[in-house]
């Protein structure tokens, strides 16, 4: 068995995983981190992006994860997030309706527009994660 360590992936609504692991990448808010067992304790904010968990007998989970913290303390990860929608749950098809939708609002000021755009990078994202899960091509 490979060396493992405890994470934890909790959302305003859920506790949404809690067992051990033995890799996470983690999407940071400027990148891509990697957590092994044995990295020095840090804390990190989350951004968006796909979250890929490894397990101790083999197999990975995927999540689409939307903002929070990341807290490596004592060989334990815990991982605070706004969203946290397991790749099981992702429909494709869902996701690409849910882009088109948003490419045709036109927002009338800038908060809007910014949230327009954080719209279509959870489609794009959803879209990708789901096709990837299914085998399809994921392009928008």
């Amino acid at each position: 068995m490979a060396d493992a360590f405890h994470c934890k992936l909790v959302t305003p609504d859920a506790s949404v995983l809690d067992d051990d692991i033995t890799y996470a990448s983690v999407p940071g808010w400027d990148g891509l981190f990697g957590v092994a067992p044995g990295r020095a304790a840090m804390l990190w904010q989350l951004g968006l992006g796909p979250l890929r968990l490894d397990f101790p007998k083999g197999g990975s989970r995927w999540f689409l994860v939307d903002g929070g913290v990341a807290h490596l303390v004592d060989g334990s990860l815990t991982l605070l997030c706004r969203k946290a929608i397991p790749v099981e749950q992702l429909n494709a098809d869902e996701a690409k309706a849910e882009y088109e939708q948003l490419t045709a609002q036109h927002p009338h000021d800038a908060e809007s527009a910014e949230s327009k755009a954080h719209g279509l990078d959870i489609a794009r994202l959803k879209r990708s994660l789901a096709s990837a899960h299914d085998g399809r091509d994921g392009a928008i």
